[in-house]
């Protein structure tokens, strides 16, 4: 207790705030707040995010688009003599 003076003089007796999160800050939920580490840094994964793509790619968290191609399911003719109708 300082009885009303201002210290001059750090006595270590100050907390420090402790605040977790990821401290890495090429991570995509960087916190740079933080000052613990929690173990929960997440590597940015450039891909297509969106599933409805041929491109797709699962483990991608940041899209980056790269998604061209719509998947349209239904019958393609490969030559092979298959006759494709309007539900197949």
């Amino acid at each position: 207790m300082n009885q009303g003076f201002i210290p001059t003089i750090d006595n270590g007796t100050c907390l420090t705030l402790i605040v977790d999160g990821c401290t890495d800050n090429l991570s995509i939920n960087y916190n740079p707040a933080a000052n613990v580490d929690n173990g929960l840094c997440i590597t940015e994964i450039l891909g297509c995010t969106d599933s409805q793509y041929l491109e797709f790619n699962a483990s991608a968290n940041t899209d980056d688009n790269t998604c061209a191609t719509l998947l349209i399911f239904g019958c393609t003719d490969n030559g092979l003599g298959f006759q494709c109708t309007w539900n197949n």
